[in-house]
This record gives C-alpha cells, sequence and structure tokens, in this order.
C-alpha cells in the first residue's frame, strides 16, 4: 500500500508531500487544497477547544458542542447551546481567536449588543476594541 498524502506546517512555511500518481494539473491543485483545508479543521478544532475550555471556565459557560466550519458572513455565532466557529480564524492572531471565543461566550448570558453585553465583554476582555480595529483591516484577508 502506497504512502498517504500529508502537510506539514513549519517555520511559515507549508510543505505538502503528494504521493499519488496524480497527472492533471487541476488535480494536483485540487489535492493541495484539501490537504490543506483538513490541517485547518484539525488545528482549529484543536485550538478552539482548548480556548473555549479555557475561557469558558474563566466566564462561567459550558457550550454544549464546539461546530467549526466556513462560515461566509461572520466569525462566529451561538445556536441553541453551541457555539459555532468560522475555520478561518485559525488564522488569525491568538489574542483576535480569544476576543471572537469570549465575543460569543459573553452571548450566552447576554443576547444583543446593548450596553450591558459591552460592560460585560470589557470585563473579560479590556482591549477589545484593538481587536475589533486589526478584524475589521485585516480580517478580509483570513478568508479563503
Amino acid at each position: 500500500m502506497g504512502e498517504q498524502n500529508s502537510v506539514v506546517y513549519k517555520n511559515g512555511v507549508f510543505l505538502f508531500n503528494i504521493h499519488s500518481d496524480i497527472q492533471d494539473k487541476q488535480d494536483y491543485k485540487k489535492e493541495i487544497k484539501k490537504l490543506h483545508e483538513d490541517w485547518l479543521y484539525h488545528k482549529a478544532e484543536i485550538i478552539f477547544k482548548e480556548k473555549i475550555n479555557l475561557l469558558g471556565k474563566m466566564i462561567g459557560i459550558k457550550p454544549n458542542k464546539v461546530v467549526i466550519k466556513n462560515l461566509r458572513n461572520s466569525w462566529a455565532s451561538i445556536k441553541n447551546n453551541d457555539i459555532n466557529l468560522n475555520v478561518n480564524l485559525i488564522k488569525a492572531p491568538p489574542e483576535i481567536i480569544d476576543y471572537i471565543i469570549i465575543h460569543e461566550l459573553c452571548h450566552f448570558k447576554i443576547k444583543g449588543h446593548s450596553y450591558d453585553f459591552w460592560n460585560l465583554l470589557r470585563r473579560y476582555f479590556p482591549d477589545y476594541p484593538k481587536s475589533v480595529r486589526w478584524l475589521n483591516i485585516n480580517g478580509k484577508n483570513l478568508l479563503s
């Protein structure tokens, strides 16, 4: 049995090992895209769940489930007792990921974006306006 295709991220560079006999350039590109997406989802699942556990304890919130998907119009949302996170958020700096997760966890306590919501968010993430600015400037670059 042949070796599996794989991807490694090292020193800021993705290294793809393609072992299959792909002849067509388009198929080769599709395989690289699939390996990259699989890597992003895997990394996102590990990091997002770890952060949600840690930050959730800090706020006193434990979502039922963490769902990671390619959201088209938002970084995150909550539905029922689940938290949905955009896989592309994994490309952001750690403090931006923290901001988005804390923002959503605060919505478990206060729906909407009222004055009380922003005060609650400020309690757990005092420098949140800096993260909002960063996302406004750089967020589009994270989307694939």
